[in-house]
């Protein structure tokens, strides 16, 4: 396997955008409640992802052919984690494309080494405190709770992975 982990361009987020909400389609058909019932790329649009590239968040996972199969943001900071001031990456908008499985969690292995190199000390990350599947997959791959946060509709069960920086 040949996949790149890299910055976004520009020209890619039409693409990130498509995967966001083919994600809110997926959780409406599953009966996730996440994304679909928050209003999420009205709330997110794309002239936020445009910022995000502009400032150098937004990462993509691709393979050989420039697929996107994951992308998300890596914050320095968030007001979901007001008191929290060390060293971390906040991901956010995590969405993988469903034809390629496992693409998510290879996406966060490439975060957590990304964050290690950059030496970081936590991958922090959250999801809705009544998504079954999401909290399960993250306790799976190693994110312990750490809290909850309100953001207006939005509870959120708060989520923190320590990187192992050797």
């Amino acid at each position: 396997m040949n996949d790149v982990f890299a910055r976004a361009k520009r020209e890619e987020i039409d693409r990130v955008m498509e995967l966001i909400r083919k994600r809110v389609e997926w959780m409406d058909e599953k009966g996730i409640r996440q994304w679909n019932v928050t209003d999420y790329l009205s709330v997110y649009p794309r002239s936020l992802f445009e910022d995000y590239v502009r400032k150098g968040w937004l990462y993509v996972l691709k393979d050989e052919s420039g697929a996107i199969k994951a992308a998300a943001a890596l914050l320095d900071r968030d007001p979901r984690w007001p008191e929290k001031r060390d060293k971390a990456f906040y991901v956010h908008h995590l969405a993988s494309d469903l034809s390629f499985p496992g693409a998510g969690r290879a996406f966060l292995r490439e975060c957590e080494q990304l964050a290690e190199r950059e030496g970081r000390e936590y991958l922090r990350l959250d999801c809705d405190v009544d998504n079954v599947f999401l909290n399960e997959y993250y306790e799976g791959m190693g994110y312990e709770k750490d809290g909850v946060c309100v953001d207006g509709p939005y509870t959120g069960s708060r989520r923190t992975k320590k990187l192992d920086r050797q």
